[in-house]
């Protein structure tokens, strides 16, 4: 599972891999960091064997959660010493085990397996060897390697855990301390060794354990390791936010201008409404969602399909989800309530729901639910703000007709404002108290509560006027 930073390679929580190709593109693992680690290792000669047999017990053993799939992944042995690297040609690793498809690990101990990658005598001996070691140490660098059947370099040496996309899971160091690893703090001997390395504990993970010599334990926990079953994981909820006031500016705003996250502000009724969700472009790059909105007081809420705006990316790498409500969905003084369903689009991240703060102070906050985001809405109070516009003018002989919109039916009264004043003037930089008022009728023009104004005067006798169309309150 991913999301938020563990897309960052290094990154403490998830396990990634970045390629260069025509894009540049993240590969996940979908096995968290931790679950999966290096167990016990052995490398050295075992007791008085190494006069006979002298490498048989080497082993390299894996633990992890049950059913994880570690297909592909691999084991690598390395070089620690820069000289032995030198010899080796400059190349420090010099074997690489890769674990075969549809592999995972069995539930054999509390929800944990094993895998063991292991000498040939250890599996004839009947031990749980799944993989056998074939590749001895370089004799550049042992030149009896072959003849001791020596497979993990008994000196200053790397074993390196890689997940399926080939990044570094562990890189652990043993007999030293190797740049780029975690240093083993116990050595084997280098000959007559009984012990094993292996870790001691009771946790669920790795970071849980720390390293000490045992006896050795092939396949099952080490001595003195007791493995938990680990604490339920928490859901993962996309990260994404709704601030009403923030002004976000993309990085083409030839494209795409600068815009709110509640736009326009200060919106009065005429207008379509932008409401946008803003998120991190590289995380979720399908991001879609769900506009739920009401008037205040209504039981049940609409609902809007939201998608990305094209070109909406900043320079941040935030882009932004837009739902739009139709202009004149709402009326003056109305109060909008609204809540967002931030949909991430993406396998194993969770739908988040914003609302406002508990404190109704339009505070972006994310939800686990709708109805608890419906609970806490953001809300939006619809101003007086929308100018009356004449739309039409016909001069006739003894009047001039008219035509407005802008005066849609305010709340809570329910029905149009019904006075105004018709205003003329022959300069427009006359001040407001200066010009003429007029005699007139009129009449409602639409559903929308537009108007005819049938004003009486002479055009033909009198000057050219500006006209101007006020409302009067109540």
């Amino acid at each position: 599972r991913y999301a938020g930073i563990g897309a960052a390679p290094n990154s403490s929580t998830y396990t990634t891999n970045i390629a260069n190709s025509v894009v540049l593109t993240n590969f996940v693992s979908t096995v968290k960091k931790g679950t999966v680690w290096i167990n016990e290792i052995f490398y050295s000669a075992y007791d008085e064997e190494w006069i006979l047999d002298p490498e048989n017990h080497e082993f390299i053993e894996l633990c992890g959660l049950a059913e994880t799939d570690i297909s592909n992944w691999k084991v690598q042995l390395a070089f620690g010493k820069d000289s032995d690297i030198a010899k080796n040609n400059g190349q420090p690793v010099y074997a690489t085990y890769t674990i075969p498809a549809n592999t995972k690990f069995a539930n054999q101990t509390n929800g944990f397996g094993f895998y063991v990658i292991g000498d040939q005598a250890l599996k004839n001996s009947g031990e749980p060897v799944n993989q056998v070691l074939n590749v001895f140490v370089s004799t550049l660098v042992d030149s009896y390697a072959v003849t001791r059947s020596n497979h993990i370099h008994n000196g200053l040496g790397v074993i390196r855990l890689l997940n399926q996309f080939g990044h570094v899971v562990y890189s652990l160091s043993y007999d030293g301390f190797a740049a780029g690893s975690e240093r083993i703090p116990q050595s084997q001997a280098p000959f007559g060794e009984t012990n094993s390395i292996g870790l001691t504990g009771t946790h669920h993970s790795y970071t849980g354990f720390t390293w000490a010599m045992t006896n050795y334990t092939i396949g099952q926990p080490n001595i003195g390791q007791e493995l938990t079953s680990p604490p339920p994981e928490e859901n993962e909820y996309a990260h994404a936010w709704h601030t009403p006031s923030l002004r976000i500016t993309p990085i083409n705003t030839n494209e795409v201008p600068p815009f709110y996250m509640f736009h326009p502000p200060n919106a009065g009724h005429i207008p379509n409404v932008d409401i946008y969700y803003g998120f991190t472009n590289a995380h979720y790059p399908n991001a879609k969602g769900t506009l739920y909105h009401r008037k205040s007081g209504q039981g049940g809420w609409s609902q809007l399909a939201m998608s990305i705006r094209d070109a909406s990316l900043d320079a941040a790498g935030h882009a932004y989800v837009r739902g739009i409500i139709p202009g004149r969905t709402y009326q003056r003084l109305d109060t909008i309530e609204y809540v967002i369903a931030a949909d991430p689009n993406k396998t194993g991240i969770l739908t988040a729901y914003l609302g406002s703060d508990a404190g109704g102070n339009n505070i972006s906050t994310i939800y686990t639910n709708l109805l608890n985001a419906q609970d806490n809405p953001f809300t939006y109070h619809v101003p007086i703000t929308d100018q009356i516009v004449i739309t039409n003018v016909t001069l006739q002989t003894n009047r001039v007709i008219l035509q407005t919109i802008g005066n849609d039916v305010p709340a809570p009264a329910g029905t149009p404002i019904v006075r105004f004043q018709v205003l003329t003037t022959t300069n427009l930089l006359t001040d407001r108290p200066l010009w003429t008022t007029n005699r007139f009728t009129n009449s409602a023009a639409d559903a929308y509560g537009g108007n005819i104004f049938y004003v009486t005067n002479n055009p033909v006798a009198r000057p050219k006027l500006f006209y101007r169309v006020d409302p009067l309150w109540p």
